[in-house]
Order: C-alpha cells, then structure tokens, then sequence
C-alpha cells in the first residue's frame, strides 16, 4: 500500500470501526431490558470513545499544522501512536513533535510513540 493510500484507507478503516463501536453502546444504552451497570459502563465507553475521537483529530491537525504531509495518531487507554509521513526527524525534533502531541493528548511525552511511514 503507498503513502498515498495509506492514510485515508487507516481513517476510514479506524472510522468503521468506531461507528460500529457506538452503535453498539447506544443500543446498549438505550435497550430498556439493560441493568444500570451495564448502561453506565456502555455509557463511560461511549465517552471514552469520543475523547479519543476528539484529541485524535486535534492531535492529527497539529501535525498537518507542523508541516508533516500525512499522519494518523490512534489513542490507546494511556499511550498513543503517531504514524507519520514526512522527513527523518532527529532526536531533537522528535522529542519536539512527541511533547506537542503529548500535550495535545493530556499525556506525557513518554507515552507517545512516532512511526515514520515511508
């Protein structure tokens, strides 16, 4: 798969399955035969979700902002990954890019991974 196509066939993929997730919660949330516990915790998922969705595409901007040509961040539970596209970053700079994600992410630098996509 080329750069080209890479990015927009991971968004798409990454907003199928995402959709599928919060169709899912939302039946669960909303089918009168599910227990209290079940909606909050479908419910604090569904916020879970969201959040993520939020500061991806924030994260996702900031990069484009950056001048890098394409990239995806993906949210994980307390670390994120950026798949980027662009030139060799030294240390300097990537400890610069992970930071400004990071904060973006309301997380620390450390828990921010960057893959160069070719």
């Amino acid at each position: 798969m080329s750069e080209k196509s890479f990015f927009p066939y991971f968004r798409l993929q990454r907003e199928k399955v995402r959709s599928q997730q919060l169709e899912l919660l939302q039946e669960i949330i909303n089918n009168p035969n599910t227990d209290d516990t079940s909606k909050q915790s479908a419910l604090n998922r569904l916020l879970t979700i969201t959040s993520a969705m939020e500061m991806e595409l924030k994260a996702e901007g900031l990069l484009k902002a950056q001048g890098f040509t394409e990239g995806v961040v993906i949210v994980q539970d307390s670390a994120a990954s950026v798949i980027f596209s662009g030139p060799e970053l030294d240390e300097t700079e990537e400890e610069q890019v992970k930071g400004q994600v990071a904060g973006v992410l309301k997380m620390k630098s450390q828990q921010v991974s960057l893959i160069r996509k070719d």
